[in-house]
Formats: C-alpha cells, structure tokens, sequence
C-alpha cells in the first residue's frame, strides 16, 4: 500500500506539472515530463519501499551480484530473436488494418480527430526523437531506454515479483 501511495503521489505530481505548465509543443518540457514520469512513479517507489521494508535492500531488488542467477545466454539470445521475427508479420497485419480503419459516416467526425492526433502525435515524436548532437542522443536514450528500463526492472522484478512470492530478506 505505501508502494502504491509513492506511486500515485508522482502520478499526481505529474498530473498537476501538466496543468501548471499548458500543455505546449515544446520538446524539453515533454522531456523533463518524461524523467519525472520514469524516475517517479518507477524507481523512487521501488527504492523507497526497498529500505523501508527490508535490511538489504539492493538484495531483496534483486541488483546485487548475490541475487544474480546464472542465465544460459545463447539459448536466451535466439528464442528472443526468433520471438521478434515470428511476431514482426503479425505486428505489421494490426498496424495495416489500424491504418485502414474507416468508421461509419455517423463518426466521420471522431474519425477526423483520430487522423489528425495520430499526426499530431507523429510529428511530435519525431522533433522529440531528433537529436542533433552527441548529447541529444545520450540525452534520448537516457530518456527512453536506460531510466524505464532499470525502473521497470526495479518495480516488476523486485517489488512486485517479491510482493507475490512473499519473499523477505
């Protein structure tokens, strides 16, 4: 529960930003927007209830060299890329079908917005992406690959993998 609570807590924060700051095209916010977004509702309730609950927190997270289980890679390393070309056909079959999506004339209006967000959001994604130096791209892949990606692990992995098994340390 108090996971939980940390969590909403930075949701709302994130939230209120959203209103304080108009919503804008403006790629630092959208950025600034995203870090608080994955370091607040992914690792600091992770860490937070990591110390508060147990003695050996980074243990009981699973980042410790202790909790590390050895992983037979190369079995690993080719049953994920044969996953991804098996499921790249299908992948591509929704986003196909997504694009030709007409709705009836009664929601030509809603199907208007929808093209035009979509757009919208497409555009955005790519000023969002554009990195035009070194930095913008560390910047980027910060953003949306290493800070998720150890939150992520944090949350599911250590707190919530131990919440379900009742594992203490």
């Amino acid at each position: 529960l108090q996971w939980l609570g940390i969590v909403m807590l930075f949701v709302i924060i994130g939230v209120s930003m959203g209103v304080v700051f108009p919503p804008n095209d403006s790629v630092v916010r959208l950025k600034w927007l995203q870090l608080i977004q994955s370091v607040g509702c992914l690792l600091v309730p992770a860490l937070f209830v990591a110390y508060l609950w147990t003695r050996r927190p980074m243990e009981w997270l699973r980042l410790s060299c202790k909790t590390a289980k050895a992983v037979p890679l190369g079995r690993v390393c080719v049953l994920s890329v044969v996953l991804m070309l098996v499921a790249m056909p299908g992948i591509n079959l929704l986003n196909h079908l997504n694009q030709q999506l007409v709705l009836p004339a009664c929601l030509a209006g809603i199907e208007a917005w929808m093209k035009q967000a979509e757009e919208a959001a497409e555009a955005l994604l790519e000023r969002f992406l554009a990195a035009d130096t070194l930095w913008g791209l560390l910047i980027n892949i910060g953003l949306m690959a290493l800070v998720p990606a150890l939150g992520e692990e944090m949350t599911f992995r250590g707190v919530l993998l131990n919440l379900f098994t009742n594992e203490q340390t």
